[in-house]
């Protein structure tokens, strides 16, 4: 009997886990969680061979470019210098994410890296972005 109530709690946590996935994480904007998703579909369209590793670089190159303008907002909008220990805490994890994609992209698609540090980073900001 007390093996079925530890299982079915042990199955309750699991099945409230599954359905709290997906969402927006916390302290992160919806503009950077916006440009954060956009950064990580072109990474797996790179990585799916969809799209080449130039245009790819270019277009995170955008995103990150947008992420930086979004952590200066965040900043004026704090009333800080830093990030660490406000509501856009993780919109600074975004942002070095989408970088270190553009950086990786980069170097593999001129050959100077592998294709596994492109998918180390590109995982990366899935899990921060809560995917």
């Amino acid at each position: 009997m007390l093996k079925r109530i530890a299982a079915i709690i042990l199955l309750a946590a699991l099945v409230f886990t599954l359905c709290s996935c997906g969402g927006k994480p916390e302290k992160t904007t919806d503009a950077m969680y916006q440009i954060g998703l956009n950064a990580l579909s072109t990474a797996d369209d790179y990585i799916e061979g969809k799209m080449s590793g130039s245009d790819a670089e270019q277009r995170i190159d955008e995103f990150y470019t947008q992420a930086k303008a979004q952590l200066e907002q965040d900043k004026k909008d704090a009333g800080k210098e830093t990030l660490t220990g406000t509501e856009y805490f993780n919109d600074w994890m975004i942002e070095c994410d989408v970088f270190n994609l553009w950086y990786w992209i980069g170097s593999a698609s001129r050959g100077t890296s592998a294709m596994s540090d492109v998918r180390k980073y590109r995982d990366s900001l899935a899990k921060t972005l809560g995917k």
